[in-house]
């Protein structure tokens, strides 16, 4: 399913940036973009 135009802007412009890299630290500025995830926050997304 595609994604609507502004997520896929956004994800064109990180790609050449995050392929084949990992991600080691992260910093949430706001806790309610995962308010809506079920269960606690592990530290890592899910495959």
């Amino acid at each position: 399913m595609p994604e609507l135009p502004e997520v896929e802007v956004v994800r064109r412009g990180l790609e050449p940036r995050t392929v084949g890299r990992t991600i080691t630290e992260l910093e949430l500025l706001d806790a309610r973009i995962i308010r809506r995830q079920t269960g606690e926050w592990t530290g890592c997304a899910p495959c």
